[in-house]
């Protein structure tokens, strides 16, 4: 049953625009994605790793609320 869910999931997100924010959320982003790239032999693409999966924190929202956060890794 939860395998018959998971791939209706991957229909309907994907379908949605949703699909890369489910597999972050279930902590599938890194090997799925990894094994897309592997199995479709995808030029200049090296593999996501876990900088991959954070989006930079908004300068706006760092000036608004100083010291309250720093900037994630990478950014």
């Amino acid at each position: 049953m939860r395998l018959e869910l998971k791939n209706e999931d991957c229909w309907e997100f994907a379908g949605e625009g949703l699909r890369w924010f489910d597999l972050v959320h279930t902590e599938r982003a890194i090997p799925a994605m990894n094994e897309i790239i592997k199995s479709h032999d995808i030029p200049l693409a090296n593999g996501i790793t876990p900088r991959d999966l954070l989006f930079p924190i908004p300068l706006n929202e760092m000036l608004i609320n100083p010291g309250f956060r720093k900037q994630h890794d990478g950014y």
